[in-house]
């Protein structure tokens, strides 16, 4: 199966204070598991799966797949999280 990617990028130190996948038709909605670690620069790097739940037509690729993500936090709190789900 291809691997999809979804690349979100946020400007947030905590993950309970990003804002969720957005689309001009609505937003998803899910929850993340994961293991973190600290950087020597004072960064962190979360990796673990995420599930997202929506009614938005341009984001049901997303509804209710499991995805495995990748998400950097660097010293300043700008974050990128890579999300990947098999297609």
């Amino acid at each position: 199966s291809p691997v999809e990617t979804i690349t979100i990028t946020l400007n947030c130190s905590s993950l309970e204070r990003c804002p969720p996948p957005r689309a001009t038709d609505g937003i998803a909605t899910g929850r993340a598991t994961g293991a973190d670690s600290t950087d020597s620069d004072g960064g962190s790097k979360f990796r673990g799966a995420c599930y997202f739940e929506t009614t938005a037509p341009s984001l049901m690729s997303i509804n209710g797949n499991t995805m495995v993500y990748e998400w950097d936090v660097d010293a300043g709190g700008s974050a990128n999280w890579n999300i990947w789900h098999w297609a």
